[in-house]
Formats: C-alpha cells, sequence, structure tokens
C-alpha cells in the first residue's frame, strides 16, 4: 500500500496543463504525470493540449502527449498542425490517410497545415507529403500570405516553386 497524497485524475490533467506553461522544457513533468495516471485524452478534450504545446513550440513535449494519445491523435485533423510542427512524417502520412482536407483551417487566421510546414523550414518529406495530399500552395491566409510568400528559406521556396507550378485558374500560354 503507497502511503501519501494521491491526486485524482482531474487534478492531474490540471497539472499537465499547467506544466506545459512552466519556463524550462516540461517533457520530463509531463511524463512523470501520464505514469502517476494523468488522462491524456480527457485532458485534451478540456484544455487541448497538443494546440497549446504548438503555440508554446514545445516539440518535445508534442511527441509526449501524441505518443499517449495514440489512435485517438489520427481522428482529430488539429493534429496535421501537430504532426507538422514535429516533422513527424509518419503521424502526417496516418492524418491525412483519414482526412480529405490537408488545407484544413481551425480559426479566422485561415492558416493552413502547409503554411506551418513553410513557416517551421518543414523537411522536404514533410512538404512533399502536404503536396501531394493535394495542399493548395496559394491558398492565402488573412491577410493574403501564400506559403511561397511566408517562406524564408531559399530550399523551401525552390520546392514550392517546382511542386506548385502556377496558381489556380492560370492556363499556360
Amino acid at each position: 500500500m503507497e502511503l501519501g497524497y494521491q491526486p485524482a485524475n482531474q487534478e492531474l490533467e490540471d497539472l499537465l496543463f499547467r506544466a506545459l506553461e512552466a519556463p524550462d522544457d516540461p517533457s520530463a513533468v509531463i511524463g512523470l504525470l501520464i505514469s502517476k495516471g494523468a488522462n491524456v485524452e480527457a485532458a485534451q478534450q478540456k484544455f487541448h493540449l497538443v494546440y497549446h504545446a504548438i503555440e508554446l513550440k514545445r516539440p518535445e513535449t508534442l511527441r509526449i502527449l501524441l505518443s499517449h494519445l495514440g489512435e485517438s491523435a489520427l481522428y482529430d485533423p488539429r493534429n496535421l498542425f501537430a504532426a507538422v510542427s514535429v516533422g513527424d512524417l509518419v503521424l502526417l502520412e496516418a492524418i491525412l490517410a483519414r482526412h480529405s482536407d490537408p488545407d484544413f483551417v481551425e480559426n479566422d487566421s485561415h492558416v493552413t497545415p502547409l503554411m506551418v510546414a513553410v513557416d517551421r523550414e518543414a523537411s522536404d518529406e514533410v512538404l512533399h507529403a502536404l503536396i501531394r495530399h493535394g495542399a493548395d500552395c496559394w491558398k492565402t491566409d488573412r491577410i493574403g500570405d501564400s506559403p511561397l510568400s511566408l517562406s524564408r528559406s531559399d530550399r523551401v521556396s525552390d520546392l514550392l516553386r517546382k511542386e506548385c507550378s502556377r496558381p489556380p485558374n492560370v492556363t499556360p500560354e
């Protein structure tokens, strides 16, 4: 029998969310909370942990959360952003296989997973996967930026120019 205080699952879930905001990398703390019984799926539903980890740019924490969400991570199109953010090609392909819209946007910013991949200078494989699954290279965000206009990397810009030969509604001469 263990002695001492054992927090309830709801408290552990609240601690998961609070741990994300720690100034240092919270991966070890989050791993410990999960090992003590924190329900990642319940916390994800309540706090959108994955999306919060993306916003805070916590890739290691994101990997831990996604690995504990398992199959359920594949059915939430918001996790396209997570897969792109950490450069996880296997997860990205698995999510794209279950969702027909690689241009999923969650809010009124109109930012797509391809825009996030460009901003994060994702690997060629991640960029190719999004484009192969139909990501619109010419789609613009709320302020009118396209993936190409967002690119700060010659490698990414060259790949987009090659893979996205011309904007929609433009016929070759």
